[in-house]
């Protein structure tokens, strides 16, 4: 394995837009320890945070501070889909498989609590190559940080 880890690309044209965040149930409960978790489309214009298993749509960039609601009460938050994602796993992964998300923790709290200022998701291999092969937003693992690619290891995934 080479020394070489790729990183996270700063300063690229990653395809950044506005969304309402939540469903009903949680709206207005997201906060900065939620930046890095993946989204999928839940209703017009509002995406809400994966469950496991999930196709990960979106990644959660930012949430507005000015204006904060939209819709009833429902957050305004920066989206995109492309580019690259720091991820932790919650299963074997090895570089080039395709993920989805696993469990997430719940709004308001960090995917991994021992790194404050990290964003990362929770995601997991999609399955054996048939499973890979029908995932329709795809992200693969394109290089393990910390860790062999076991449960508790850090990656980056990439939008392909």
């Amino acid at each position: 394995m080479p020394a070489y880890k790729r990183g996270q690309k700063i300063g690229t044209q990653w395809n950044y837009r506005e969304a309402a965040l939540g469903s009903a149930g949680n709206k207005g409960t997201f906060t900065d320890k939620d930046f890095g978790k993946p989204l999928k489309l839940s209703a017009d214009s509002t995406y809400d945070v994966c469950g496991d298993g999930d196709e990960i749509q979106e990644v959660l960039v930012a949430i507005a501070s000015q204006q904060s609601t939209v819709n009833g009460g429902y957050q305004i938050g920066t989206i995109r889909n492309d580019g690259t994602a720091l991820a932790v796993t919650t299963a074997n992964v090895v570089i080039g498989d395709i993920v989805v998300s696993s469990a997430q923790a719940a709004l308001g709290t960090l995917n991994i609590p021992a790194k404050p200022t990290t964003a990362a998701m929770k995601v997991r291999s999609a399955g054996d190559a048939t499973a890979q092969a029908a995932v329709k937003y795809r992200w693969r693992v394109v290089a393990i940080l910390s860790g062999s690619g076991s449960a508790g290891s850090e990656v980056l995934i990439e939008r392909v």
